[in-house]
């Protein structure tokens, strides 16, 4: 353990008094000398923790507003968020519920876009039904795991084949049970030998089968309450009711046995933006926390297969990554919102491409238009496009992204305004986002461009980055980009993104809100980026400063200006550059500093240093201390920091004292090997 300590005294000014450092100037003082191991920076992020039981229990139709501190409609599940991880930004991926579920279980609505059957279902096999497309329950039982899922009333089915199971109120009342609710219901073979990515009919099993003894549970489940009981058709009590008087003991059980419980939702009431509450409770997680930035159902997948090392992903998996921050091995994450005018962020660059009007600019444009070239069927419809473009991404400043970052999640937010009578912005058509290539800025035009933009690995990438259908009224469309940041942070050309319309649609097109959009800003496009930056230790920042021993110790002082290596890494400054000077009140760097505060009633101390972000450092700790004399010390609460940028920090400490002659204060720096 390396201390280190600034000494400061403070009294009144006065006649024969006045601010000064103590024994007249910076007083380090060695306790304890060992060896420095040469850590290097800590671990990127891990796969999330591998639990030996997962339970995934799936409601309806609610916001995270309506159930998430609701105490008298939502008491239980307002617990298990307090008490485990809250989503803070969860997406269903449209609307109605079944599509949402197929999402959830196979990255993909598998061509349904309503809740009845499967337009290709049939009683028998045929070369389209059951569904042979890759889902997270056939990955599991590939990968050695098990799997089921368990509904509440499947049992009603009797002898008949549950599977197929499909009862509606007008023909069974007082059953609620619904088959939109199981998607692997869909994949449940109906031939022996089961091919690929089929399902054992023994998956598909009824509520009444969810085991008393949780250590025989399969790997992962799901329970699916019946509409009574998942807020479809009963009241969010009864259904908050019914998850505690079912579920509560496992969730219990699962703090103390590598076991994790999932809450979530299908969909929003359709009043908002489709986003839903979420909730992790059981062991390994960062219990209280809040995780930050925009995920999907289909990164609630992703983050499943990688718990259980599956590398086929599903569908739409595998072009993201698993959420991260809710887990003890994730590293300290932060998020980052490029969005033209906030904080100060101007570089925002986007544009429609018009076949048209090919000759008019729309840079300046409120709002920007995708869609098909259907002109063969609708007179004068011609194919729009459009580019968007953030510029600035990396760097230094607040908003940017620092070189080290380690890029977790990148999306691209474009919203859709809300339909009007005469208006209807969304769509039930797929949208492409394709990598650029090709350098534009946005007074580009269709015949400028050549016919508007060809995904053809030459103006944009043929492959897209990621699809969606913004079929979400007034809601964002998300659009996974990570792997895209991660090209651009390796040195490949940021060009933006070719938004195009997919050669299949119906010629549906789909309006969002541009950079220039107002009075809503909010509605602006936004880049969001999830990311963390590789905690530094002492060794790590010696040796890219080029220091060698004995010049690497922390106690050493290569460039001769008075304060130590420790010093020097701790408040932003150099150890090759004699650059030993206070800070200022705005400064980035310098030694800490301290004055007399005389407005203060009586007077009083205050302190202002930098200091690195704890989540950006190994084993470095400051603490302040406040004194009356150079004995008794105390530390006060410190006050939210002022950012400066992703590794630092300002920091402005008052002494709680005031008015009392000879104060004293010190920081003492600690740094453990």
């Amino acid at each position: 353990m390396f201390p280190d300590m600034l000494t400061v005294r403070v009294g009144q000014p006065g006649p024969g008094r006045r601010l000064h450092w103590f024994q007249g100037g910076w007083r380090r003082k060695w306790l304890a000398l060992t060896c420095i191991a040469s850590l290097g920076a800590h671990s990127l992020q891990a796969a999330p923790p591998r639990f030996d039981h997962v339970v995934i229990v799936m409601e309806e139709n609610r916001t995270p507003g309506q159930i998430i501190g609701d105490l008298v409609n939502a008491p239980y599940l307002t617990s298990l968020a307090n008490g485990g991880v809250r989503i803070g930004s969860m997406f269903a991926l449209l609307h109605p519920s079944q599509p949402n579920y197929l999402h959830l279980f196979s990255g993909s609505n598998q061509g349904v876009i309503d809740d009845g059957l499967p337009p290709n279902f049939s009683p028998v096999p045929t070369g389209a039904y059951p569904f042979r497309a890759v889902n997270l329950g056939a990955s599991l039982i590939a990968a050695g795991f098990t799997f089921a899922g368990f509904s509440e009333q499947l049992e009603a089915a009797t002898t008949n084949d549950w599977a197929d199971f499909d009862p509606h109120s007008a023909t069974h009342p007082g059953i609620y049970y619904r088959r939109k609710h199981n998607p692997w219901a869909n994949w449940v073979a109906k031939t022996t030998p089961i091919p690929a990515n089929q399902l054992s009919s023994s998956v598909n099993r009824a509520f009444t089968q969810f085991p008393t003894n949780f250590s025989e549970l399969p790997t992962v489940c799901f329970v699916i309450p019946n509409q009574l009981h998942d807020m479809h058709d009963g009241s969010r009590r009864m259904a908050d009711d019914w998850l505690r008087e079912n579920l509560g003991a496992y969730a219990v059980w699962a703090k103390t046995n590598n076991s994790l419980l999932i809450v979530t939702w299908d969909e929003d009431d359709y009043n908002e933006s489709n986003q839903i509450p979420t909730i992790f409770y059981g062991a390994g997680l960062h219990d209280g926390t809040i995780v930050t930035g925009a995920w999907t159902l289909h990164n609630l997948l992703r983050t499943i297969e990688e718990m259980y090392g599956i590398r086929t992903h599903a569908g739409a998996a595998a072009q993201l990554r698993p959420i991260v921050g809710a887990f003890t091995n994730d590293p300290p994450v932060r998020t980052l919102m490029l969005r033209q005018g906030l904080s100060g962020y101007t570089a925002t660059q986007d544009t429609l491409l018009s076949a048209e009007n090919p000759t008019n600019n729309s840079g300046a444009s409120p709002d920007l238009v995708a869609d098909l070239d259907t002109s063969s069927t609708l007179a004068g419809a011609q194919e729009a496009q459009v580019l968007i473009r953030f510029d600035s991404i990396f760097g230094s400043s607040v908003n940017q992204l620092p070189a080290n970052a380690v890029i977790h999640s990148a999306k691209l937010l474009l919203y859709t305004p809300k339909n009007s009578t005469t208006n209807d912005f969304d769509s039930n058509d797929t949208f492409r986002c394709h990598r650029m290539i090709m350098p534009w800025n946005d007074n580009a035009t269709w015949n400028g461009l050549g016919n508007g933009v060809s995904a053809d690995n030459v103006e944009a990438a043929a492959t897209a980055s990621f699809s969606v259908v913004p079929v979400v009224d007034g809601g964002p469309a998300i659009l996974d980009v990570t792997a895209d940041l991660e090209l651009f942070k390796a040195g490949t050309p940021n060009r933006g993104w070719l938004i195009r319309a997919s050669s299949s649609g119906t010629g549906d097109g789909w309006t969002f809100r541009s950079s220039e959009a107002t009075p809503d800003v909010t509605l602006r496009p936004t880049l969001e980026i999830v990311y963390s930056v590789p905690a530094i230790t002492f060794a790590a920042w010696a040796s890219a400063h080029g220091l060698t021993s004995p010049d690497n110790a922390p106690d050493a002082d290569p460039d001769g200006d008075g304060v130590n290596n420790l010093t020097e890494f701790a408040y932003n400054l150099n150890p090759l550059v004699a650059d030993a000077a206070q800070m200022t009140l705005s400064g980035t760097n310098g030694l800490p500093a301290a004055r007399y505060l005389p407005g203060v009633p009586g007077g009083t101390l205050e302190v202002i240093w930098v200091r690195r972000k704890a989540s950006t450092v190994a084993g470095l700790t400051y603490t302040l201390q406040f004194g009356g004399d150079l004995v008794t010390w105390s530390s006060p609460q410190s006050p939210p920091a002022v950012n400066l940028n992703a590794e630092w920090e300002r920091v402005i400490v008052r002494d709680i004292v005031s008015g009392v002659d000879g104060r004293f204060a010190r920081i003492l720096l600690t740094l453990e090997p």
